[in-house]
């Protein structure tokens, strides 16, 4: 799924930010070595460790989507457009949304922090 934001300053009609969701079930390869996929063979360095309290994490995040990439143009970041585009996704997703954030080697905190402020953990 595709989403979009439309209109520049000038109303004029032009994408100035996107999110893409896709099924979780293309990337669990990233998450477990117990489920096969494409990715999991060419993936070895990405990692999932479930909450202690929620050990079943895994078989609750099958029927997620997966935040694989949301972008905003630079003379638009910082306006709520990324927000808005998450909001409509969460909106959309009733059983919920993943999304993978780098750590290693350089720890993305602007993406930690976006994610956080909609309730990811």
């Amino acid at each position: 799924v595709l989403y979009t934001l439309g209109q520049d300053t000038l109303g004029q009609e032009k994408i100035i930010g996107y999110l893409l969701v896709t099924p979780i079930s293309e990337f669990f390869g990233y998450f477990s070595e117990s489920h096969s996929t494409e990715t999991s063979s060419h993936q070895e360095s990405a990692f999932f460790f479930p909450d202690l309290e929620h050990p079943d994490a895994l078989s609750r995040m099958s029927k997620c989507g997966f935040v694989y990439h949301v972008a905003v143009a630079t003379p638009f970041a910082r306006g709520g457009h990324g927000s808005e585009l998450l909001k409509r996704a969460i909106s959309d997703f009733r059983d919920g949304l993943v999304a993978d954030v780098l750590i290693e080697p350089i720890r993305n905190e602007a993406s930690i922090r976006f994610f956080r402020k909609h309730g990811f953990v």
